[in-house]
């Protein structure tokens, strides 16, 4: 990972830039300032291609700086070449929406700077605007100053990628997602059975610790409680929280119909309260995955066994828990299966 601070006070700070990467990637950092970050990327197979990240000039003044800034980039390398973040520059006058006039001649500072460099906007698919004042009514102004830039080497090596504009969140700026992808056609992955696990999000709602009391205070023996507290507990979680994929899913959807529609003062209004909302389905999310991320699974994951012996048993009760605890989990596979298992 790379960053570059930015710079600024208060609501004069702009800038800052973050170039990270999963391992397995091949990054060799080449250049960078507050306005770029320039970087070799190697991919198994694929060779090496180089990717500039941008943050435009924002001063009507020094706009004329991003176009030098890529134009010098341009001259040190002929290869493969993507390139994109906010670069604070319209191409067109359809990609401005509210507010004062287009204004031609810093587009024309975007198309010299395209052309000389041999560079193709990637287009988008999603809301037409990528920033927004995030004012209501006649004040309301939607510009698109974010995209991605490639050249055409680049795009005929990876044919199908593609942009899209994501759902809008709390920022005035919209989050770009570009799928890098050579092949059209792939084939899907097969879905795999369904496994359970104590889910750490539930530890968000105290009702948990009920299900769990109540359904280790019934008779059985150890495997029969844990499987029966599974079962429990998965059909609660179904009832509390539903699917928040979906939730999350249908959210966005919602966001960008509102994105879409006339931006009044009661949609900015309903886009704050979508936002709040999915802040919440995204912890959910994000406890969902970090519990399912190997190594933190094995360090910290399903450690939950204080939770299958409440405090307010007896002690010959958790002293027959412990001796219990070496109960075969095959006795519990099957036990479970003869309950029905899993949804």
């Amino acid at each position: 990972m790379i960053a570059v601070d930015y710079e600024g006070y208060g609501r004069k700070r702009s800038g800052g830039l973050v170039l990270m990467w999963k391992d397995g990637v091949d990054v060799e950092i080449k250049s960078y300032s507050l306005n770029h970050i320039d970087a070799w990327v190697k991919l198994a197979k694929k060779g090496k291609w180089r990717f500039t990240g941008l943050y435009g000039f924002p001063e009507e003044e020094n706009k004329y700086k991003t176009g030098l800034l890529l134009e010098n980039l341009h001259h040190n390398h002929r290869g493969l070449w993507l390139c994109g973040g906010d670069l604070n520059l319209m191409l067109t006058s359809d990609e401005k929406k509210g507010g004062r006039d287009f204004n031609m001649a810093e587009a024309e500072i975007l198309r010299r700077t395209v052309d000389l460099c041999e560079l193709e906007d990637m287009g988008f698919v999603g809301h037409n605007y990528t920033w927004t004042n995030n004012r209501g009514g006649d004040k309301n102004v939607q510009e698109r100053i974010d995209r991605f830039l490639a050249n055409k080497e680049w795009k005929e090596l990876f044919s199908a990628s593609f942009v899209s504009h994501l759902s809008k969140r709390k920022s005035d700026h919209l989050p770009l997602l570009l799928c890098i992808s050579e092949d059209i056609g792939k084939q899907k992955k097969k879905k795999k059975r369904k496994l359970y696990r104590f889910e750490e999000m539930w530890l968000r709602d105290e009702s948990c610790g009920d299900i769990v009391a109540n359904t280790w205070s019934q008779e059985g023996d150890i495997c029969s409680k844990i499987a029966h507290t599974s079962i429990n507990l998965s059909a609660w979680s179904r009832n509390k929280f539903g699917d928040f994929f979906t939730e999350l899913k249908d959210c966005k959807a919602r966001m960008e119909t509102l994105m879409g529609g006339n931006q009044t003062d009661e949609v900015i209004s309903q886009m704050r309260a979508l936002d709040d909302r999915m802040d919440e389905l995204e912890n959910r999310e994000e406890l969902y995955w970090r519990q399912r991320s190997r190594q933190d699974w094995l360090l910290n994951g399903d450690k939950n066994s204080s939770f299958f012996s409440p405090k307010s048993q007896s002690k010959k009760g958790e002293k027959s828990y412990k001796r219990n605890q070496r109960c075969c989990w095959e006795c519990l596979r099957r036990r479970r299966a003869n309950l029905g298992g899993l949804c």
